[in-house]
This record gives structure tokens, sequence and C-alpha cells, in this order.
């Protein structure tokens, strides 16, 4: 048995995938399927969720990396150049010599010790009460040949570290569109200005009366009919002339106030910005002016360029994220009542408009979870496919951790009560299965989505590849509809303790009950228990198997077509698939039952002599774990890979027995275990110390235990 490093309050690996969920400091989530005490946001709720190749369990650190002296910097494992101007660690901010660089010296220079400023952000709605900026003199202006972009992430001002929020940088043509050419992204899909947003409903809908929505008076007949897309079909030319323009505020800052409002900005701005000069044309006078602006730039670390293409994410972002200057939709709404007092043709097609829309819309509509996975998204167990967004969708496998928005809608008590507690229905547990995955709230709602062709989502849950068919019809009839993302509706009549996801089929434990329901693919017995179940028998509304009626379940485990349960008086029930002896049933050969099981129905009741009851099981592809009262580890069924941690005679077949954990393992730890799709990871809780240890043991030809070498 192998120790794991690993920086994670709790670990799982699942059959279809394996997840980590990471517990950072501030309000994030609980570990699965247990309490906690850490009291999250009344305003949302954060899951991380890596739902990694089948084979993998990894952990990421959410920290933010400054440029490496040698090069390059790593932003979410690209590789990207070091930027033209140095990066000071203590301010974060990108500067040369402090306050005063070589650039900003000759502009102040240039214009006999007074600088310009240009503000695009906040500084339109908020200088400061009593900085230097507050008391130099303002106009309106606007800097052509320059983009905003929603794709900053914010620690230091509308975030925090555990949750980043979004500010607005500006970006120049090249940056721009060599953002879109490497992402893949269609932006120009929500920019239309013919698209509005109902923000009291979940339905986003267009505001023209027809195919042709020109933005002047002019009635020349060479317009596209289509001009409402134009923002997608255009050349870069033409949406140059369009898009690269940005109003804001010019400030005059006279030379006494220099120092003090560069200083003051270097510190304001510090997140990643680099100092530009620019040209900016005065508004009224059309006077042409240099000023200093701070932007960040797409090499800086934390620049997003998925914050940039996927206005849906983006948006969620800022609709719940808070951070040591406030709320960010703040930022966001204030930059847009700015803007609409402007009235001009730039400000109409500005981004903020329809990202502010988008934040209404899902503060009135949604409860937004906020995941991070990688691994298989073939069946949408990432919400990756989303036709509006080329580049997210991903067929097979996402290696890079990846931002997922789980969007699901209102619970009935919360549209009748608007107060802010009755908006947060935190995280419990998160599950991954062969190709779906699962969510589970404090107060019992299970979320499903992925892979349902057996509804192992439900019955009530399209498929996968039929969502996505309904929403292209869509966009064919509306093609300039940005369509909010669909939700994700809960598991309908049953208010959920705990589950376990298996490769085509769910478990489920109802609150205050006990009972197990189950559902999804029974080819072989792994829902009913029964023998000879045709192939394709599924089972398409929630059951409990004959012989469970009468038990009430704590804990459950699903493997690739076998289940298990531990019932509250502690014995371990397991049923399915038992080729490989993964269920412990009864030989078929007439030998005699030395394990308790029942030869009536395919499943087995269990538990060791000397133990009192059974307190954790977990099923892996071929095989099954579980731990006792007295903190030892059993294992059954395969171990081609050793993932039963203990050496066997053979491959297959292999009934209960222990594994040695002396030396790892005292009595009056917690454990719980995990199993993959052939490794199994132990976790350890010490009782004397709270510290936690991970053991792992099988396959590991891809890191799957985080070993360098060796399978156990």
């Amino acid at each position: 048995m192998m120790p794991i490093k690993m920086t994670t309050s709790t670990s799982t690996c699942t059959i279809g995938n394996a997840w980590i969920v990471r517990k950072p400091k501030g309000p994030i989530l609980p570990e699965p399927n247990t309490a906690t005490n850490t009291k999250p946001s009344l305003r949302w709720c954060t899951v991380i969720l890596f739902l990694v190749n089948i084979c993998n369990a990894v952990a990421f650190s959410k920290k933010m990396t400054p440029p490496s002296p040698k090069g390059a910097i790593a932003t979410s494992g690209v590789r990207v150049p070091v930027p033209r101007v140095p990066w000071h660690e203590d301010n974060t901010i990108y500067a040369d010599e402090g306050p005063e660089n070589k650039e900003v010296r000759r502009l102040i220079e240039e214009g006999d010790g007074c600088v310009r400023i240009f503000g695009y952000g906040s500084l339109c709605w908020n200088p400061g009460a009593d900085g230097g900026l507050s008391k130099a003199s303002q106009t309106l202006g606007r800097v052509r040949g320059y983009k905003r972009v929603w794709a900053q992430k914010s620690t230091d001002h509308r975030g925090t570290h555990d949750f980043r929020g979004v500010v607005c940088t500006l970006l120049t043509e090249d940056e721009y569109y060599s953002v879109l050419d490497n992402s893949g992204g269609t932006v120009g899909t929500f920019l239309s200005s013919s698209v509005s947003i109902d923000s009291t409903s979940s339905r986003i809908t267009s505001t023209s009366d027809n195919d042709n929505d020109n933005d002047n008076d002019n009635d020349s007949t060479s317009s596209n009919n289509n001009d409402k897309t134009a923002s997608v079909h255009t050349t870069k030319a033409e949406k140059f002339d369009k898009d690269m323009v940005t109003e804001g505020v010019i400030f005059c800052v006279p030379p006494e106030l220099v120092y003090e409002t560069l200083a003051e900005l270097d510190f304001r701005e510090k997140e990643g910005y680099a100092r530009n000069v620019c040209e900016v044309v005065e508004e009224g006078s059309n006077k042409t002016y240099k000023a200093l602006i701070y932007r960040g730039t797409p090499d800086n670390p934390v620049f997003s360029s998925r914050r940039l293409v996927d206005f849906p994410l983006c948006a969620a972002i800022m609709s719940v994220a808070i951070g040591p200057s406030g709320a960010n939709d703040v930022y966001l709404n204030n930059l847009d009542v700015f803007l609409k007092k402007i009235q001009n043709f730039a400000t109409q097609h500005d981004d903020t408009t329809i990202l502010a829309e988008m934040v209404r819309c899902f503060q009135n509509n949604y409860q937004l979870y906020f995941l991070s996975g990688g691994g298989s998204n073939q069946h949408n167990q990432l919400l990756l496919n989303r036709p509006e967004i080329p580049s997210l969708i991903v067929a097979e496998d996402a290696h890079l951790r990846t931002e997922i928005v789980l969007p699901t809608p209102l619970a009935p008590t919360e549209d009748r009560d608007r107060s802010p507690s009755s908006l947060h229905n935190p995280p419990k547990a998160i599950f991954a299965g062969g190709g779906h995955s699962a969510l589970l709230t404090k107060s019992g709602r299970l979320f499903l989505w992925g892979w349902n062709d057996d509804l192992q989502c439900g019955a009530e849950s399209k498929s996968e590849s039929t969502a996505i068919a309904d929403r292209t019809r869509a966009r064919a009839t509306a093609p300039t509809d940005p369509q909010p993302l669909p939700f994700v509706e809960p598991l309908q009549d049953i208010a959920v303790e705990t589950a376990a996801l298996g490769f085509s089929h769910t478990l489920v434990v109802e609150k205050q009950t006990g009972r197990l329901y189950a559902f999804g693919s029974d080819e072989r017995g792994q829902v009913t228990g029964r023998r000879n179940v045709p192939l394709s028998d599924v089972a398409q509304s929630p059951r409990t198997p004959v012989f469970l009626e009468h038990e009430e379940v704590a804990i459950v485990g699903a493997g690739l077509f076998h289940s298990a349960v531990v019932t509250k008086r502690g014995d371990l029930i397991t049923f399915g698939c038992d080729r490989f002896g993964q269920s412990n049933l009864p030989k078929r050969d007439g030998m005699d039952n030395t394990h308790g099981c029942n030869d009536k129905e395919d499943h087995c009741r269990w538990k060791p002599v000397d133990a009192d009851r059974i307190v954790d099981v977990s099923c892996g592809r071929r095989h099954t774990v579980a731990v006792d009262s007295l903190n030892r580890i059993w294992t059954f069924g395969e171990n081609k890979h050793g993932q039963l941690g203990r050496k066997t005679q053979q491959k297959k077949g292999c009934g209960p027995s222990l594994v040695n954990t002396e030396g790892k393992i005292e009595k009056d730890d917690t454990v719980r275990v995990y199993c993959g799709w052939s490794h199994t990871i132990i976790h350890v809780r010490g009782a004397s110390n709270g510290r936690n240890k991970f053991f792992g043991f099988g396959r590991n030809d891809k890191g799957e235990i985080g070993a360098l070498s060796g399978t156990r």
C-alpha cells in the first residue's frame, strides 16, 4: 500500500471518472457525504469537481503564479511569453522603476508636467473619493484601436483567491483576434444589439421586429439583411470599425498630483495590469491626446481567454462574486449605467450591456454551482457541450482542469422567499459515473446530468444528444439568441440523503426513510438483483430491490455492473454482476454458502464475524472495498492490477479478505475508501492530530495512485 501526497481534504475515484474535492480557505464546499462547520456565503455555492479520466486521480492548488524568471509563465498548464515589462511581485503589477517607467516619464515631459489618464472600467464611475484623480479635470473620451473585454480575473477587488471575480481590460485588435483564433470562440454570437434578456424570466429574446436590424437611419439597400448577425460574419476590418472603439473618461492630472495619482493607480490596478500609452479622442472637441492606460494584456497570469469567449460563464461568475471592493455585479452594472448615458454607436456594441442583462437573468432565475473538472466529456458529463462556443466542445478528454457552471432552477421555497438565506442551497456531495455526474445539496436535491440512454439520470432528463439537437434547432430559427444556460433539473419526488453512480445506473437513498431507490441499466441485476435479466432491461423509474424493501440504508456504492449498500444495522449487501467475484455471491455449482448469501436472489448479506458492522464501502469496475467497525480494510473481486491491496493466488473471484494496514491505520482513526476503475484509495484522518493521509494500490500506469513507478 503506497502513500500518496495530496493537498485535498477528501478524494473519490469512481468507475467512470475520479474526482477530488479541495477545501481551501473561505466559503467553499463541505466534504462529500459529511457535515462541515464551514459557513458558506449566502449568495453562492462553489464546488470543486475533478472529473478526470477513468484512470486518474489528481489535485490542483489554486494559487496565482507570477512569471518565472526563465522566460515563461504557467497559466492553467499553458506556457506563454513573459510580458514586455518586469513583474513587480510585491505589488503584483507590471511596471518598471516603480511608479515612473520610461514611457510615462516621456508622457509627463511632453505634457509639461501634466499627464492624461484614460479610464474605461471602475474609473468611469468611481475615480476615488479623496485621491488624485478625484481632484483632476474630467472629460468624456474614447480610444480607438482597443476593445473593452471582460477577461481579467480579480482577487483583489471583485473576487477572492478562492473565487475570482471578473473585471474588464483593453485589448488591441491583434490581441483580440489572436485570443479568438487560439480559443476557437465566436463571441460575436452574443454581441448583437438586437438581443435582450428578460431578467424576470429565463428567456433571452430578440427585440427586433424584423430580420433587418440597422444601427443607423440610412435606408441604403446595400445593408446586409442579416446585419443583426454581422458580428459573427463580418470581416476583421469591418468588426474593427464597429468594436474597436472604447468609450471612457479622460483625466487630466496637474503636475502637483501626478506622483500621488500614479502611486494610487499602481496599487489600485495591481493584479496583472501593465502601463501603456495610447491616443485618446476628447468628446466634443475631437482633439487627440496621448494618455496613460492600465490594461491586462493576454500574457498576464490572470487573463482568461475562456471568460472572453464564454459569456454565460463570465456572467455567472459576476452574478455571485464578491471581493474586498464589493460585489462584482455592482462593478458591472455601474459601468453599464455609465455607458448607457453616453448612448452612441460604440456603447451599443459593448459587451458590458449583454453581460449585465445576463447577470440579472442569472440572479433572478438560477441557483448556480461552480465546478472544476476534467476527463471524459463524451456524454456532456462536464457540461462543456455548448454549440455556440465550439472551443468548449470536448468529445473525449479535457486534460486540463476546466471551469464548469451547473445551472439549476431555484427551489419553490426560494421563489416565494427572496431573502438571502433562501437563495443558498449548499452542496453536500458530488458524484461521477461512467458517463453521468451528479451534485447533491444539503436539502436533498440531487441534480443529474450527462449520459442518459439507460435513464440513469432519471426518466425526466433528456439524453445529452437530444438536448444538443434541441438547442441546435432553436439556434437555427433564432441565430442571435445567446440561449441562457439550460437548467439541470433535480430528481423528482425523492429527497436524497446520499447517492452512488455506476457505469450506467444510479443508486439513491431517501432522506428520513433510508429507503434505497435504483434506476438505469439492469442488464446484470445491478438495479433489482434479479437473475437472468435481459441485456436491454432498463429501470425506467426508481425502484427498490425486493430484498431491500424493509431495510434502512446508510451507505451506497456502484461499480461497473454491480452495487453495494450498507444498512443501518451494519450489514453489507451486494448484488449485480459477480463474474469476477465483486458481488461475493454464492457459488452456483451447489457449493456451500460460506458468506451468508441468499441463493434465491442475486444478492449477498455479509459482515465479518468478529466485527459488529461495516462502516464504509466503495465499488470499482470489478472489485469492492469495505471498512469494518475495527477500521480494517476488506477487499474482494478482481485483483489483476493489485487493486485488492493484497496478494492472491488468482486474478479474479477473490473472496473477502483483509488488507495489511499495520502502522498505517489506528483503531480510532476515521477511514474512508474510494474505488476507481482498477485502483483503490484509502483516506485516513488521524484521531489524535486530525491530519489526512492517503494510501493507494492498484493500477498505476497513468499515475492513478500518484506514485512514480510500480503498481502497488
